[in-house]
């Protein structure tokens, strides 16, 4: 559903005061790892964007800021808690896998990534993009239904992030 954009008080004179929001999007979906079918789909599930997201990952990244952040990894944990913006890491943490990135509309950054049948075998309901395989700051992250990975199912993840 597209937004509305914001309209504020431009104290520079002639110059545009349309706001442009970044809102980030995940889906995640356990199959059969025999026949590929799909087993639990979480729908398109809204996520946090994070302190250290908007910071490092997004104005930090866009000016080549020093320490700036781009996200290389989508990361499940077992966690059920909902993260807050302030959040750094996810609590137990099972995996990352390296991203697969790529433009799919104007102005929607898409990552993806898959686990096999022996990873990350356990109950999941967290996931979050992280720039590195191991430690660093998440850049945004959210909860879905948890579910329990077994060894005959296969994992795939897919996150959207879109300003718009």
């Amino acid at each position: 559903m597209p937004r509305k954009k914001a309209k504020i008080a431009n104290p520079y004179g002639d110059l545009p005061t349309d706001l442009v929001g970044v809102h980030g999007f995940i889906r995640v979906n356990l199959n059969d790892a025999q026949t590929g079918d799909v087993i639990g789909d979480s729908g398109w599930v809204e996520n946090v964007i994070t302190v250290q997201g908007s910071g490092s990952y997004i104005v930090g990244a866009l000016g080549g800021l020093a320490n700036s952040s781009q996200i290389g990894y989508i990361c499940v944990a077992a966690q059920t808690a909902a993260p807050a913006s302030n959040s750094t890491s996810l609590g137990t943490e099972q995996t990352r896998k390296a991203a697969t990135k790529s433009l799919t509309g104007n102005g929607t950054l898409q990552s993806t990534a898959s686990w096999a049948t022996n990873e990350a075998n356990t109950t999941l309901g967290t996931i979050a993009l992280y720039a590195t395989d191991t430690g660093g700051s998440m850049a945004c992250a959210t909860t879905f239904t948890s579910s329990v990975k077994t060894t005959d199912q296969t994992l795939s993840a897919t996150y959207s992030i879109t300003f718009a």
